[in-house]
């Protein structure tokens, strides 16, 4: 008798990902000029490339605000004790990724009910 198997598994909601370089890290320096994953799941993800090690998981909460230019994108957040820092990202716009991340920056702030956007 055969059996029939049946699929369970549920696949995941995929995370947007992009794949850049931080040149300004306020909190740690030691993190300039580093290429980096930059993850879009629950929280704002910051993996090193090389070890896929996580660097930074911010809460879309804790930014304060978004920053953006023709290769360039950063954050101005908080931490939970209220200290402000920066990250600035180097990108390709080969790919058009800074109006990539852009677009997925304004859906989390809708998502998140705030209304300005970049």
């Amino acid at each position: 008798m055969d059996s029939e198997k049946i699929n369970l598994i549920i696949e995941e909601e995929e995370s947007d990902y992009y794949n850049v370089q931080i040149i300004k890290d306020i909190q740690n320096e030691k993190n300039n000029f580093l290429n980096i994953k930059l993850e879009f799941s629950d929280h704002l993800c910051i993996y090193g490339k090389e070890e896929e090690e996580l660097i930074y998981e911010i809460s879309y909460y804790n930014i304060l605000s978004w920053l953006y230019g023709k290769n360039q994108f950063g954050i101005n957040y908080q931490d939970y004790k209220k200290n402000k820092y920066q990250l600035i990202f180097q990108v390709e716009d080969s790919f058009n990724i800074v109006d990539s991340i852009k677009k997925k920056v304004n859906e989390l702030l809708e998502y998140n009910g705030r209304i300005e956007k970049i």
